[in-house]
């Protein structure tokens, strides 16, 4: 609040004005500060930050601004033929299949786990190893994406022949254990 002998001091001061029209155009402390910070602080906040740089050095970073883009479009070609390339090989491994030694160690290896299950849940009858050969090769087919194991990848033998190794079925050795 504006007390009497400082309303006194501001009349004398500003003589050329109503007393009363000039304390109606004082501000209260809150919207002083309000129009301190949307006014001032605006203007503040909007004038760009200007440095001194000498032309050499703008003329010098426009040559290596524009030499790094070539050697960006450069990459980028280079990057997009790799791609290419490598889409290339894999399509081309992706077609080698397996020998067919291989898919003879690989109905042995199916054969052998089946005879493991077998001899290790104590199932002697014919019928559950050759059911046992079929879960596991239909398993291993599917696995691949595959309708036979010529079809297998030669480079996903080893995966295969890992597959077949740690294969195991719970709920079809348990039918089986309960028809023998």
């Amino acid at each position: 609040m504006i007390s009497a002998k400082d309303k006194t001091a501001i009349s004398a001061e500003n003589s050329g004005q109503d007393e009363e029209e000039w304390l109606v155009e004082l501000k209260s402390p809150e919207e002083i500060r309000e129009i301190y910070e949307t006014q001032i602080r605006k203007t503040e906040r909007e004038k760009p930050a200007v440095f001194p740089v000498p032309m050499e050095t703008v003329a010098s970073l426009q040559k290596n601004t524009a030499q790094l883009g070539q050697y960006v479009g450069q990459l980028g070609m280079i990057i997009g033929a790799m791609q290419r390339r490598m889409e290339e090989l894999e399509a081309k491994q992706a077609a080698v299949t397996v020998k067919h030694a291989d898919v003879k160690r690989l109905q042995a290896l199916i054969r052998m786990r089946a005879d493991e299950i077998c001899g290790k849940y104590d199932l002697k009858d014919r019928e559950s190893a050759k059911i046992f050969r079929a879960a596991i090769k239909k398993d291993l087919l599917k696995r691949f994406g595959v309708k036979d194991l010529h079809d297998v990848p030669a480079a996903m033998l080893g995966g295969a022949e890992t597959m077949i190794g740690g294969w195991t079925n719970i709920r079809l050795t348990m039918e089986r254990r309960n028809k023998g």
